[in-house]
């Protein structure tokens, strides 16, 4: 992991603790929607889960799946049905 600007590695960004965050993620409706009704002038929010923290939420961290895709964009929904024919496949040859 590396701290970058402009392109240029500054620095080395110790690992431990440190999680790649898949989407989507995961909450319940009403914790979520009662996070975004706060207002939070100045501050990015990056994803759903930093709505939580900024109001002091725990946010449990589960081991996830590569092939849980987010559907954004059209060639998302291509994948996303592949990857569902594949794991259709792979369960019918099991028996």
């Amino acid at each position: 992991m590396k701290l970058v600007k402009k392109g240029i590695a500054k620095k080395t960004i110790e690992r431990r603790g440190i999680y790649r965050i898949q989407t989507p993620q995961g909450f319940k409706r009403k914790v979520l929607l009662d996070a975004y009704q706060q207002r939070f002038r100045k501050r990015k929010v990056y994803d759903d889960s930093q709505f939580l923290e900024f109001v002091g939420k725990r946010v449990k961290i589960v081991e996830g799946d590569y092939l849980n895709i987010k559907i954004t964009y059209s060639q998302d929904l291509i994948l996303g049905e592949l990857i569902l024919k594949i794991r259709d496949e792979k369960k019918f040859s099991k028996g």
